[in-house]
């Protein structure tokens, strides 16, 4: 049959037999299902078939500019990056991407930096959606200088030539470059994900994941001696760029196929930092969320000297002013760590809100140092502004790192008495990278002395530090340097924070969120993850995000609402004042916050299902009430009749109208101010679009629903 194909009536346009109420996930297999899948897709209920996930981020990416609404580096390796005059940010692939016109104004520049400058192997890759190549270069990302041979590292451009786009990689050294066209074509006005590798010998292009073509080259390792910056979307005059660009990434490696491909099949999903799972052996865990628990032996801290909690790198974080604030727990046999059996370590993120150089003072980190010098276990910031860790009174310190204000730092130092091997004695790492290790191969003396975090009690003195610190945990062994790039590249999803549910009633705590149940069947855990706001549909008009977003998933199986219960005492009683908990609903964002108390900082919510949750500052409903109405008509403008038109508030609230023999309804009384979903339903009729989603400001007459020939 060639009639077309239709959900909802049939395909050859009859319209007698067209479908009254709901069609949901529908799809078509090229064979026959098994019993078991068919079961298995009805046993999945409202969690459905799995859509397309996003990819893990692959090792030792050094770049990786995402364009959600800035130029920022995502790796946390500080690549940021300027944006032009006229650079501007559209829909990407992933959430936003970035858009350039064409001209040198639009370029961004990423300073040049040691890690941009991979010796012996790269990879760049890139969702691309060119607007226009008739004919020529146009320069996607380039780092080198601006001649066409020599001191170019690594380029990527789009080549217009005869009517097609074709992708050119080059690569290079101090004195010459190899150049590498791809065979396939990329469309325009429509993104594609290019990427290249070279791995010493062999340049190698894929598009949209499939290995396109590959040359050996013979330049060997690349040009360390250029200081050029990495610039995106042209040279200057030369090579300008004109069309989006989306999640671009720089490793310094030879990315796998598989990981290649990985990337591209991830399509809108992008890639994620995954959460890390806890490594074992953890003794002491305080993520700050909302409170200075123990989330590991509930051996629970105390704020001290006006500690807070503001936004962290993982949810919330202990906010400390740098002259006063810092948090204590109490010293146990678990968080004081000799190191003898299995070796100790410690971690934590940390952000500066002042360099201890400007501060005039050491600022630490963690601190477990006692009266006796050989009890040393701490990290801290000199006047010099370099990370120290200091193990029974030696110091390591690298000048690798000098720490910056409103930067995020993961800061992790470890302890083995093994005298060979990647663990080796002391090592200091920061975000995931080895800065390098002591000699120091002997266990540590017991201090006794409290746990500080943002302190040094015992040595006394302003050792306060300035800033937030967030996740900081001790472990009594030695972290693997992979366990340490782990914990690194879960980025803001942390570390995993579940709970199992003993009771039927209540939940226990999950980052800084508490579940409990109206109708609870079975037990199992809660999982909460912060997310980014990218990718998902706009807030309401007048919605402020606090920064605060979640994924919040159970394995526990239930019936009617479940009341979600946040603990935010980094808000201000300001944004208290209109503060709502967003919960995303058909693709629409509903407040379903319930109750709160601002003197202890607590917001609710009651959902039925649970998925992506944004704490946000939501625009209070006006006093005044207007009319929202329209007509219901032919695409000849004829009204049709009778037709069950909906209007759904933000709490679900629904009231209906029945247009009149000329087509028209009409709601009175609107409430203006809030965002309502609007839909029209008739068994006789389908209608192009029968569902709107409108902001009311002001009266609203011509919200029209046309039918379908």
């Amino acid at each position: 049959f060639t009639t077309n194909m239709a959900i909802g009536s049939r395909g050859d346009g009859t319209t007698s037999e067209v479908f009254f109420g709901a069609i949901d996930e529908l799809a078509i297999y090229n064979r026959p299902l098994a019993g078991s899948e068919i079961a298995a897709i009805a046993n999945a209920g409202t969690a459905g078939k799995c859509k397309p996930l996003a990819s893990a981020v692959p090792d030792d990416q050094v770049l990786w500019l995402a364009g959600d609404g800035d130029s920022k580096d995502s790796t946390g390796n500080g690549n940021n990056g300027t944006l032009g005059s006229t650079t501007a940010f559209t829909v990407g692939k992933v959430g936003q991407g970035l858009q350039f016109d064409g001209n040198a104004n639009s370029q961004i520049t990423v300073p040049d930096s040691p890690s941009l400058r991979p010796s012996t192997s790269v990879t760049v890759d890139a969702w691309i959606n060119p607007s226009s190549v008739a004919s020529g270069f146009q320069g996607a990302l380039f780092k080198g200088n601006t001649g066409s041979a020599g001191g170019q590292p690594y380029s990527l451009f789009v080549n217009g030539s005869g009517g097609t786009r074709n992708i050119v990689v080059r690569v290079g050294n101090e004195s010459t470059f190899e150049a590498l066209g791809s065979v396939g074509s990329i469309p325009v006005n429509v993104y594609s994900h290019v990427a290249f590798t070279y791995d010493g010998t062999t340049i190698r292009i894929y598009i949209n994941g499939v290995l396109d073509s590959s040359g050996a080259s013979s330049i060997g390792p690349l040009a360390q001696a250029d200081t050029n910056p990495l610039r995106i979307g042209g040279l200057g005059s030369s090579f300008a760029y004109t069309g989006g660009v989306d999640e671009i990434g720089v490793y310094n490696r030879a990315l796998s196929a598989v990981e290649i491909q990985s990337i591209s099949n991830a399509g809108i999903a992008g890639k994620y930092k995954v959460q890390s799972t806890v490594p074992t052996n953890i003794a002491a865990w305080y993520p700050g969320d909302g409170n200075p628990n123990d989330l590991q032996a509930a051996n629970n801290a105390t704020l001290l000297g006006g500690a807070t909690y503001g936004g962290g790198k993982v949810g919330q974080a202990f906010s400390l002013n740098g002259t006063s604030s810092y948090v204590q727990a109490p010293s146990t046999a678990a968080n004081d760590p000799t190191g003898a059996a299995n070796g100790a370590s410690m971690e934590a993120w940390v952000y500066f809100n002042q360099r201890p150089s400007d501060a005039g003072h050491q600022m630490y980190i963690m601190s477990k140092t006692g009266v006796d010098p050989l009890s040393g276990l701490e990290i801290r910031v000199d006047t010099d502004n370099f990370i120290k860790y200091v193990w029974r009174g030696g110091i390591i310190s690298f000048t690798t790192v000098s720490v910056q204000v409103g930067v995020w730092y993961h800061v992790v130092a470890t302890f083995s008495t093994a005298t060979a091997g990647p663990t080796a004695g002391t090592k200091l790492y920061v975000n995931g990278v080895l800065l390098g290790g002591g000699n120091d191969f002997n266990p540590r003396t017991p201090s006794g002395a409290p746990l500080d975090i943002g302190h040094s009690s015992v040595l006394g003195g302003n050792r306060f530090f300035s800033g937030l610190i967030d996740e900081p945990a001790i472990y009594d062994r030695t972290l693997t340097p992979e366990e340490i790039n782990s914990l690194f590249n879960a980025g803001n999803g942390g570390k995993y924070k579940g709970a199992s549910n003993p009771t039927v009633a209540t939940k226990g705590n999950a980052g800084d969120v508490s579940i409990s149940f109206a109708n609870l069947t079975s037990s199992g855990d809660i999982h909460q993850v912060p997310i980014s706001l990218a990718g998902l549909p706009a807030l309401p008009a007048g919605s402020t995000p606090t920064g605060l977003a979640y994924d919040i998933s159970t394995t526990a199986t239930y019936t009617g609402l479940a009341t979600q219960c946040f603990n935010l005492p980094s808000l201000t009683t300001a944004q208290f004042s209109n503060i709502g908990v967003l919960h995303l609903e058909s693709g629409v964002w509903i407040d379903r916050g319930t109750a709160k108390n601002t003197a202890t900082r607590t917001l609710c919510a009651q959902t039925t299902t649970f998925s992506p949750f944004v704490i946000s500052q939501v625009l209070a409903p006006t006093a005044a009430a207007v009319m929202v109405g329209g007509r219901t008509v032919f695409a000849n403008g004829r009204g049709i009749s009778g037709v069950r038109v909906t209007l759904t508030d933000a709490q679900g609230n629904i009231r209906t109208a029945v247009s009149s023999s000329f087509g028209y309804y009409r709601f009175e009384d609107v409430p203006s101010g809030e965002t309502y979903i609007v839909s029209a339903l008739a068994k006789r009729f389908v209608f192009a679009d029968p569902t709107r989603v409108v902001t009311v400001d002001d009266a609203i007459e011509n919200l029209d629903f046309v039918a379908s020939p």
